[in-house]
């Protein structure tokens, strides 16, 4: 928000700090603390950082590695059987799972709902990583990666050169790539085993960086149904879908109101008040 009002524009934003950062790096190559800087910003050891501390903080008990089968009303709450057979008494309920789960979840009691939530329709998407060992590696890498337009005749969606971008995120004199393959436009390539992703990135990147070295390791990883899509309406579904959803129950995730990690943090604010606020008023105090 800061760089935006700062400067009209996250994008212009963002090259007034590179060429900041440029023009520093040309007198010390180095930010006051020592180390080279970026205008990326994420947790050093992954967003798995952010799920620990969120876990830690929490207080009552927290059950993990257990999915819901069921819920059901249950006098003036509900009632949730778990996989393993185990039942929850709950006196509300906020569902962050994917639209589809949710449906299922809500599908013998409140169809109409369970029918719009499987609406929402998700897309498939993998990543596949290189390195490299830098003095193998001739490009400059002077940016921190590329989008690809829907009219260009590419395999891929985008690629992040994660260590320009995050520069802790690979060792010294090593080059580390994030490619992006399927998602909307060519969803069937995550469906290609591990070699195959990884040989159809390496093409790809021969073609667009002239990048013919070979890699010293290489991943791929794959989200399915992982990407909700918002089609043209969907701010009025969710509100209907919302105003279907039975008392006590809450709506929240990346399937509807913005599926970036701000997005979601806002979402879940907004839904612990109302979920707090709904068992303050429809539940008895305890004498």
């Amino acid at each position: 928000i800061d760089i935006e009002q700062k400067y009209g524009s996250l994008t212009r934003g963002m090259i007034a700090a590179r060429k900041a950062r440029a023009a520093a790096s040309k007198s010390n190559g180095q930010s006051a603390t020592g180390k080279s800087t970026t205008v990326f910003m994420t947790l050093r050891n992954g967003l798995q950082e952010l799920v620990t501390a969120l876990r830690d903080a929490l207080r009552g008990d927290v059950i993990t590695g257990c999915g819901v089968s069921s819920i059901q009303p249950q006098g003036n709450g509900y009632t949730l059987t778990l996989d393993d057979g185990r039942q929850l008494e709950a006196d509300a309920v906020v569902l962050a799972t994917p639209a589809f789960v949710s449906a299922d979840l809500l599908r013998a009691q409140h169809p109409e709902l369970a029918a719009m939530l499987d609406a929402i329709r998700y897309v498939s998407t993998a990543t596949v990583s290189l390195g490299f060992d830098a003095t193998d590696f001739d490009h400059p890498l002077n940016g921190f990666g590329f989008v690809v337009p829907r009219k260009e005749p590419t395999r891929l969606l985008a690629c992040t050169w994660t260590s320009t971008k995050f520069t802790h995120r690979a060792g010294p004199n090593t080059v580390l790539l994030r490619a992006f393959i399927g998602g909307p436009r060519r969803e069937e390539f995550v469906g290609l085993d591990d070699d195959a992703l990884i040989s159809l990135v390496r093409e790809e990147l021969h073609a667009i960086m002239g990048i013919s070295a070979a890699p010293t390791v290489a991943r791929a990883y794959r989200w399915q149904r992982g990407n909700p899509q918002y089609d043209v309406g969907h701010l009025e579904r969710v509100d209907q879908m919302e105003a279907l959803a039975p008392p006590g129950v809450f709506l929240t995730g990346s399937a509807f109101r913005g599926v970036g990690i701000p997005d979601c943090v806002k979402q879940g604010r907004v839904i612990a008040e109302q979920a707090a606020a709904y068992i303050g008023q429809h539940v008895p105090a305890e004498a």
